[in-house]
Parts: structure tokens; sequence; C-alpha cells
């Protein structure tokens, strides 16, 4: 009996100690440096579904049975992604004070950057309807939807990419 209250006992600090680590890990501020980076990471895959759908649409590959699954993981990405635009954007991320394209114009015009979210966000959740059709016609119609829909938000909020100049052969 004794050996089971010991165990009942080091299993219950156990989970005091799990519970307290926890707690501890999620009341840790974000660093700025580290949202970055995980911004990133969600527009890349939405950027990869898009990609891997393109293929398919542009005739690239047969792979037609991979697109409802994919247009679902794109609306699930994009709905992650729209409704937390504030915590993926907080001041402080942008391009004056660290390492990304995201242009002031995100933070001066906020009402017109969430505007533009919530429109690629209503494109994603068509172009899953109509992936569940079969439809291919309608479905390359509304991927090219989505695609307007983030140069729509690209072209005003995100900076070009910084050409590196190649050197030349001598």
């Amino acid at each position: 009996m004794k050996y089971w209250n010991n165990s009942a006992l080091i299993g219950v600090f156990a989970a005091i100690a799990l519970g307290i680590a926890a707690g501890a890990v999620a009341n840790v501020p974000d660093h700025p440096e580290d949202v970055v980076k995980y911004r990133k990471a969600v527009q890349q895959s939405l950027a990869a579904h898009m990609r891997i759908m393109g293929a398919v649409v542009k005739g690239k590959v047969s792979f037609t049975g991979h697109l409802a699954d994919q247009a679902r993981a794109l609306r699930v990405s994009s709905k992650t992604f729209v409704d937390n635009l504030a915590a993926l954007f907080p001041a402080g991320t942008g391009a004056d004070k660290l390492k990304t394209r995201a242009r002031p114009e995100i933070w001066r015009d906020w009402k017109k950057f969430e505007a533009s979210a919530k429109k690629f966000g209503a494109e994603t959740a068509k172009l899953a309807e109509a992936a569940k059709s079969g439809d291919m016609k309608a479905f390359g119609v509304q991927y090219r939807a989505v695609g307007k829909a983030c140069t729509a938000c690209h072209k005003p909020f995100r900076a070009k990419r910084k050409r590196k100049k190649k050197e030349k052969k001598k």
C-alpha cells in the first residue's frame, strides 16, 4: 500500500509540474522575429497549396483527385490566417524593424489590408466548394479568382523581392 501512495504522490507532483510548465509556456510573450518567421511559414503554406493545385489546373500533372483535399487545406490555412491577422501582424513586425517584405501600408491602412485578406478567405471558401463539384472548368475559374485575390493583397502590402545582382564571369 505504501508503494501505491508514493506512486500516486509522484504522479500528482508530475501533473502539477507539467501544469505549471504549460502555463509558463502559454504566458511567454512572442518575440517579433519569431512572429515574422511564423507568419512567413503560414504564408508559404498558402503558396504551396496554390502551387500544387496550379500544377493540376495547368495540366502539368493529372492528380485531379487531390484538388478537393488541397482546396480544403488552403481554406483551413486561409481561415487561420484571416482570423488571426492582428496576431500575425502586430506593431513592430514590419520591415522598418525586421527582415520582412511586409510593407508599412499594412499598419497605415489596416482596414484595407483586412478587407483584402477577407476577400482572399472568401475566395478560398468558394474554391473548396468548387472542388467538391468535380467540375474542372469551374474549379479553374475559381482558382484564378483566388490568385487574383492573392495579387490584390500582395501589390499594395508586400514589397518586391530584392534581386541579387549576378557577377559577370570573366
